[in-house]
């Protein structure tokens, strides 16, 4: 389902996919969104770039979404 576009992987897959083909989580990602332009910076580089200066755990990354999910609730 995920490969058809019908689900979103969770961030724990995408980081175990990205293992598996040895690139970087942001290598899979480029190019994800049809209307971004190739030469601009993914508007989400910051976050890789933080959680990765900081080596975040896996549970470190999803206490940061909840945070997160806390600060910006859906409309």
């Amino acid at each position: 389902m995920i490969e058809r576009g019908e689900r979103v992987a969770h961030l724990d897959t995408l980081a175990s996919l990205s293992r598996a083909l040895g690139v970087g989580l942001g290598s899979l990602l480029e190019g994800a969104d049809p209307e971004e332009k190739e030469t601009s910076r993914p508007v989400w580089q910051p976050l890789v770039d933080f959680a990765r200066a900081r080596k975040m755990s896996p549970h470190d990354v999803t206490r940061l979404l909840n945070t997160a999910r806390n600060l910006f609730p859906e409309a």
